[in-house]
């Protein structure tokens, strides 16, 4: 009990420091990295306690059925870690200590390839557009002209009213041209919708609508 309990809680760890060095973006959380080793120590006791009996088992699924988990997981990559930590819980706790401590290195090795790569990413610069109009616009018609001048492509997210019906808003997702500077853009955009509100994010690393 006392190998599971300390090889699984320093694989964890290690697990840990590699999510904290990794993780790009605004939804870094320590609670989350005290998760990871939580999750690991847990399921390797789970693992140990259920052994190979079949009736532990049902009766663990049947316990565990009454929680309801309704915390959000904002970025994928969280849950590859959470299962990352089973995985070598589940390992620690079945005795396959081998398998353990190989597994956390090595996909340890590949976390830390993809991010020193960065692969998979894209260099576009990607921009969101909320922009508000008069209730009686139309924001494709006016809008159309614009974003063919402007940009390379752009996808229409959702058209709402707001102020109570005063106005409509409009969100896009675009791609400026090369030449094309921010400040051009967005006093194009005041002319088009009568000096309302334009608001134009980059859409950086961790960015969410």
């Amino acid at each position: 009990l006392i190998i599971i309990l300390v090889l699984s809680t320093l694989l964890c760890l290690f697990i840990g420091m590699v999510y904290k060095a990794c993780m790009r973006g605004a939804s870094y959380s320590q609670d989350f990295v005290h998760t990871i080793i939580l999750m690991g120590l847990i399921v390797s006791v789970i693992m140990l306690v259920i052994g190979s009996n079949i009736a532990r088992a049902f009766s663990l699924v049947g316990a565990l059925s009454i929680i309801r988990f309704r915390t959000a997981i904002k970025d994928p990559l969280d849950v590859g870690y959470l299962f990352f930590a089973m995985a070598v819980g589940m390992a620690c706790g079945t005795q396959f200590y081998g398998i353990a401590v190989i597994t956390t290195f090595f996909i340890s090795a590949v976390i830390l390839f993809l991010t020193a790569t960065n692969f998979g990413s894209r260099q576009v610069l990607e921009y969101f557009l909320e922009i508000q109009f008069f209730s009686g616009a139309d924001p494709g018609t006016l809008m159309a002209e614009c974003l063919e001048k402007f940009t390379v492509r752009s996808v229409c997210n959702r058209i709402e009213t707001v102020m109570g019906g005063a106005l409509l808003e409009a969100s896009y997702t675009l791609q400026l041209k090369p030449a094309v500077s921010e400040k051009e853009f967005l006093h194009t955009l005041r002319e088009i919708n009568g000096n309302n509100k334009v608001r134009l994010i980059f859409k950086s690393p961790g960015f969410e609508i």
